[in-house]
Parts: structure tokens; sequence; C-alpha cells
């Protein structure tokens, strides 16, 4: 039974091992305290001869001042201290500890209840009753121990277990635990491209400034940190008007400069026509003329003619 349960790693056998594990190991302890509440016992001595002066008052009521100058009131009797550390963990301070050192007695005997082996060893003292394994069991005429009705919930039902505290939220997704930042620019952790500029080191050959000597005007001399006053309402609204006339007059000024382009440069295509006038009618005379007109007017002419020809063909078919 407790081989099957040990594989299946079931509460009741890691129960059972706790508690004998925990038992065994707290009953080699020599000291009447335990062995965590030993080390903060230690820790607040060596803090106590170093750091505090106790000041005696005749009753259990001890006045402890620290280093700093911060003076506490520790009561003994009542197992109380100002600071509220021995109140809240059981364990004395070192506040404490000074005090008990001036009554001449011992800080163990101060330490709380909880802390003490022989309370240890009582509440483990309880182990779990080891059980038959299930052929072993006597068989009864008593109806079997069914598992309770399931009653199905409104709502879509869970998909996702509860996790733990110390699990991690994934949504679906693994995510890459990024533990600092590396600059792709540099190469340096702890800060990225678009702030690598802040991470600089300075220049070497920086030209320094001189510095100004000061004659002894008020409006030349400015305090050193100090920042330019707000400016109201009104003059940030000029501002804005101002840089919205400047971008218009820079904009015209462009339109301007392309359309002026525009009729500089000579036209693309083919060549205006010239249309047919007396000039023509005097180079068939017999007349000559020279230049791209006479070219023209030639053109004209014998596109006339062909014109002619093709509509005679026609009448006569």
């Amino acid at each position: 039974m407790w081989f099957q349960l040990r594989q299946a790693k079931l509460p009741a056998y890691t129960l059972l091992i706790r508690i004998a594990t925990r038992r065994e190991k707290m009953d080699k302890v020599v000291d009447t305290l335990c062995p965590t509440p030993i080390l903060f016992l230690e820790k607040n001595k060596s803090k106590s001869l170093a750091e505090c002066i106790p000041k005696g008052t005749g009753t259990p009521v001890i006045e402890v001042e620290s280093i700093g100058g911060d003076t506490y009131v520790v009561d003994l009797t009542r197992r109380t201290c100002a600071c509220r550390r021995w109140d809240l963990t059981g364990i004395p301070c070192k506040h404490d500890i000074v005090a008990v050192n001036f009554m001449r007695q011992k800080p163990e005997d101060y330490v709380d209840a909880c802390y003490l082996k022989s309370t240890y060893m009582v509440i483990y003292s309880h182990t779990v009753k080891p059980v038959n394994g299930m052929d072993l069991w006597i068989p009864t005429d008593s109806t079997p121990i069914l598992p309770p009705q399931y009653n199905r919930q409104y709502g879509r039902p869970k998909k996702k277990r509860n996790k733990d505290a110390y699990e991690k939220e994934t949504n679906g997704k693994l995510r890459r635990n990024q533990r600092s930042l590396k600059c792709s620019n540099c190469g340096n952790l702890g800060h990225s491209v678009k702030t690598c500029h802040r991470h600089l080191p300075p220049k070497l050959g920086a030209v320094t400034k001189k510095r100004k000597i000061n004659d002894g005007d008020a409006s030349s001399s400015k305090a050193k940190g100090t920042k330019p006053p707000p400016k109201t309402k009104n003059e940030l609204r000029a501002k804005a008007t101002k840089i919205r006339e400047d971008a218009n007059t820079k904009r015209e000024e462009k339109k301007a400069a392309t359309r002026a382009a525009c009729k500089v440069a000579p036209t693309r295509g083919r060549p205006p026509k010239v249309a047919a006038n007396n000039g023509g009618a005097a180079s068939s005379k017999g007349k000559t003329s020279s230049g791209p007109q006479a070219s023209q007017s030639s053109q004209a002419s014998t596109r006339s003619s062909v014109r002619n020809k093709g509509s005679a063909r026609n009448t006569r078919k």
C-alpha cells in the first residue's frame, strides 16, 4: 500500500515521511532552542555589544540608548520593547539583550516558548497510522461509498487550473524572462538604442566654453540652473501663428518656383501646324523659299494632292 502511495506521490505518503524526517532531525539537536532562532539570537547579541548602552533604573524596566541617539524602554516583566521587534517575533532584539545582560540573566530564557525544542517535538509527536493494502481489507455488506454528486455550475467551465503563488501567468504562451536590456548599438546592458545617447562617454577633445566675467550688470547675469518662466497662452498662440505663417510662405515660394520652371522648359511633342496662305501659292508659281516654313508648306501641298487623287479614283469607280 505504501509502495503504491510512494509511486503515486499522494499526500498521505509525503506527510508520513515529512513528520518522521523532521522528528528525527530535531531529536539530534542538543540545545533547548531550535536552530533558526539561535541564529537570529546570536546576530542580535553581536549588534547589542557594539550599538547599545543600558541605563538601569533599579526595576525590570530599563532604558537603552542606541548609537544614533535614539532611546528605547525595555520591560523585562511584560517582555516588551519600544521598537516592537520583540513583540512581533518573540525573539529578543538588541535592546532586550543589553537589558537582560545588565540584569545578569540569560537571553535564551526570554525567547518565546514556540521556538523551544520541546514544543517542536510535541507538535510532531502525532504520526499518520499505517494502513494495510486493499487485498487485506475485510469485506462488508454495506453499500459502497460513492463520490458526491456533481452539480454543473453556471457559466463556461474553466480550462485552466488554479496556479500556485510561485507560478507565473503565461496566458497560453511561453514568455521570455528578460533579465536586462541590451543595446544593439554599443552592446552594453541596461539600456536600449533609443536611450543610448544618454549613456555615451564624454568626448575627450571637447572644447570648453570660456567663462564670462560678470561686469556687475544684473540683466546680463543669470543664476545657474534657473529655467525661463513658462509662457502665457497669448505667447503660445502667437508662436503657433508665426510657425503657420512661415510654413505657408515657404509653400507659396515653392509653388511659384515650380511654375516659373514649367514656363521656361521647352515643349515636347510635334511642332504646331502652319496654315496654308498666299506664300504657298507663290511657291507653286516658281518662287522658292528657304527655312522650316518652306518645308512645312511643301508637306501640306503633297498631302492635299494625295487626297485629290484618292477622291478622283473613287468617283471613277
